[in-house]
Order: C-alpha cells, then structure tokens, then sequence
C-alpha cells in the first residue's frame, strides 16, 4: 500500500528508515480497524496477500532497536497533543497472563483536559507485581528528558494508588519538584503520623477514625526521610465508619481528594485498550522488546482517538445525561469512544491515517506547541545505549 510523504512524521525516527515508519503507520491503521492487537487479525485488514502482510508485520516488531522505536513514539504523541497545560502525572501498573508468561506493564503519562490521561512512557517489568522505587524514579528521569523545563513552567502533580509508595522514591520527587497525592494503606506511616500529633502508637487508628467521624477529615504533617509532607484521612465515600488517607504535598483534604478523583483517568485508558477498544491482550507475543513496540502502536492509536475526539468536542459539545435522584451529570460518550468513532469514518485507508497524523503535527505548531526538531530527538535518543 502506497502512503503520502511522511516528511513530518520521518524527523521523529532518525535512527529508523521511512519504510519502517510508513509499516508503523500501517500497523496502527490496521489497530484501529481491526480493534486487535493480534497480528493476524491487523494482517487481514491490510491489502494484498494475507502471509505477505503478516510477515511485514512480524518484521516490524522484530526490529534491534526497540528503546529508540518507543521514545520516537512518545515524542511524536508529545507532538500531537493540543497546546494546553497539564496539571496532572499519572502512573499505575497494568498486567495479564499470556499462556505462562505475565505481562507486567508501569505506565506514566499526563493528564490533559481534566479527565483524558496520555500515555507517555512504558516499561515492561520482568517479573510478577509492583515496581520498586528504582524503577519508577528511572522511569521519571526519562519523563524529565522528554518534558524539560516543567517545573519552570508550573509543578506537576503526582497521582498514584497505594502501591507506589517509599520514603526514597517520595523525596525524589519532592527533590526534583513535582506535587504528589498519592493513596495509602491503611498502616502506611502509622508511627509517623502518631509521633506528629502526640498520640500513643496503639491508640492511632482509633484517634484518626474518631477525628474522621467528627469532622468528616483531618490531616497532620509529617516527616520522611527529611521532607515535611502532610497525612491526609477524609471518610470513606462507601464505608462511612472508615477513612482513606492519602500522603501530599497539599494539607486541604477536599482539594487532596478532588486530586485524586482525577487518577480514575487511567483506569479509563486501561479499560479502552483492553476490552473497550483495542483489545490488548489479543497480543500473542512474548518477546518484551517485541511486546513494548506493540504497545506503543496501541498508545499511538489511542492518543489519536483522544485528540480527535477532543477536537469533535470543541465543535459539539457532547450530550450530558443526568440522574434524577442525585443530580449527579455525566457525559452520554467519553472522548476516547467519540474520537474513534471519527477515526473509523475519516480513515478509512492507511493513506488518510497518515494524511490526518500530518495535519495534526503541524496544528500543534501552528497553535504555539513546542516544535520537536531532528537534532532535539537525537539528543534524546543518545541517552539509549
């Protein structure tokens, strides 16, 4: 299949020939036409012969390079996102069995229009369950690399469930400014909290359930590992005889809590790219390097659904449906559904897909966004070995 010049897609992938970019152009229209990650499933939607195109395929996610095909990949998403201040940066786990093999992925992304998360970086961990702090400030360090600047412009705020905690991954992001409203369990810094508020280390629990019940929240300040941060207990919205407490740079325990909320963003995004869209894991693969190269044609696919969906937004504002016993308003369509419905009208070949890809590089541009130049992604890519 014949595709238009891609001359400002190519800048994106200097260590990469145009024919690899134009198969990962391919790839990601057959994703979005096939909702599958399945290579065979993503071969029957290309033209010509079926093994012709699967093998195509099957090179593609063969390639040696895969670290420098993925932050080429995040550049170029960086790149087609509407020119508008994050706020929030948001990092969860995701995994599925593949026959014996777990599929263990830690994404990082931003948060842009309030309720629409972006993947930005993933990496595959080898082995079963959580992270370790290692893993995540590694992971935040290339963020930095690919986001310079953020703190000058204004602080990012961290959100994360009860698995991403540690006194040394908690003051590194206090170190290197990001705001942080991260959920706990429920001993989580229990001794800490008791010394702050001068209360015996047995009674504690009962101190903040007594507290919650009264007041409905409370919070105190704490030390760890030499940065002053703040507990935070507000009461459970389900179990009104218990609290949720939460670690932050904010003492408010409203504004901690509506930060929060905000996390739910990626749950979204787990849900559209497992059973609601793209159906991940149909990914037959088990090779990581191959398994992180799909990935990222997934996160590209979804990030186009967003950005179209958001431009549909700005034309007709989307229909808000409203519950008669609690008032409580919600969208009729989320961004992600309404966009790749736009998609699958407007790309109907690989040919349009690369057609809108390129409109929507050089919109960014236009509106002010920060122009991705060649020698800036090279200096990037020289920090992967």
């Amino acid at each position: 299949m014949s595709l238009p010049s891609i001359d400002e897609v190519k800048p994106f992938f200097p260590e990469h020939r145009i024919c690899l970019v134009k198969v990962f152009l391919l790839f990601t229209f057959a994703v979005i036409q096939s909702r599958s990650c399945s290579l065979y499933k993503c071969a029957e939607r290309l033209p010509g012969r079926f093994a012709s195109q699967y093998k195509r395929l099957l090179r593609f996610v063969r390639l040696s390079n895969a670290d420098k095909f993925v932050l080429s990949v995040s550049l170029l998403i960086l790149a087609l996102l509407p020119n508008s201040a994050p706020v929030y940066l948001v990092i969860d786990r995701s995994n599925w069995k593949l026959g014996q093999q777990n599929i263990n992925v830690l994404y990082l992304g931003l948060m842009i229009n309030q309720d629409c998360f972006i993947p930005i970086l993933w990496q595959l961990l080898d082995k079963r369950g959580n992270s370790n702090q290692g893993e995540r400030i590694d992971l935040f360090k290339r963020f930095q690399e690919l986001w310079p600047g953020h703190s000058s412009e204004h602080q990012l705020i961290v959100l994360a469930d009860r698995e991403f905690i540690g006194q040394q991954w908690i003051k590194w992001l206090r170190d290197n400014d990001f705001g942080l409203v991260i959920r706990l369990r429920r001993n989580d810094y229990l001794h800490e909290v008791a010394e702050a508020l001068g209360v015996n280390w047995s009674g504690i629990w009962w101190h903040l359930t007594c507290k919650v019940r009264q007041r409905k929240a409370c919070h105190g300040t704490i030390r760890l590992n030499g940065c002053n941060l703040h507990y935070v207990a507000v009461e459970d919205r389900k179990d009104k005889g218990q609290y949720t407490s939460f670690i932050s740079h904010e003492a408010d325990p409203m504004i901690v809590q509506a930060h929060y909320a905000r996390r739910w963003s990626i749950e979204v995004f787990f849900k559209h790219c497992k059973t609601n869209g793209f159906n991940l894991e149909d990914l037959n693969l088990k090779h990581l390097d191959r398994v992180r190269i799909v990935l990222a044609v997934v996160s590209f696919a979804y990030v186009l659904g967003i950005r179209e969906g958001l431009a549909e937004e700005q034309k007709r504002p989307v229909k808000q449906k409203k519950s008669r016993a609690t008032g409580q308003r919600w969208r009729a369509e989320s961004v992600f559904r309404r966009g790749y419905r736009c998609l699958l009208r407007r790309c109907r070949t690989a040919w349009s897909l690369a057609r809108l890809v390129i409109q929507r590089i050089k919109e960014h541009v236009v509106s002010g966004g920060r122009l991705i130049t060649t020698t800036y992604v090279k200096q990037i890519l020289t920090s992967v070995q």
